[in-house]
Order: C-alpha cells, then sequence, then structure tokens
C-alpha cells in the first residue's frame, strides 16, 4: 500500500460454545522495518436459533442424548 494509503479488514467473531468468548486478531506489516498491531475480540456464544435433525428413531434405546445435546451446546465430554 502507498504511504496514507488505507484499507478495511472484516472480521466475523463466531464462538464455538456457548457463554462469554475472547479472541485477538494480530495484523503484522512490513513497513518501517514491521509493527504489529493487536486487536481484541469479544462476544457471547449463543444456542443455535435452529437445529436441524437428520432421520433417526427417537424409539432407539441406544441414541444418547447426552451426547447430542453436547455437541448443541459445544459441550466436550
Amino acid at each position: 500500500m502507498t504511504l496514507g494509503a488505507s484499507c478495511t479488514i472484516s472480521v466475523t467473531f463466531t464462538p464455538s460454545a456457548v457463554g462469554a468468548r475472547s479472541g485477538t486478531l494480530i495484523i503484522s506489516d512490513s513497513a518501517g522495518g514491521g509493527s504489529t498491531q493487536t486487536v481484541g475480540l469479544s462476544g457471547n456464544g449463543n444456542l443455535p436459533t435452529a437445529v436441524t435433525l437428520s432421520s433417526f428413531d427417537a424409539r432407539a434405546s441406544t441414541f444418547d442424548w447426552g451426547a447430542w445435546l453436547g455437541e448443541i451446546l459445544g459441550l466436550r465430554r
């Protein structure tokens, strides 16, 4: 980029679990020996607004509802 020019950086911060989350965007350049700009990111992960289920038999005794719900909520076992 030329001296005095600007650019736009678009960032989508998509937390992968429910609750408060944070991250960092680090931008490095090579001008004048290189410098680094750091931007803090924060947001709240929310439950999905819609859940799509593939076909399954709800009567099946082997379906693990806890694991399924854990996936929806972003929880790990």
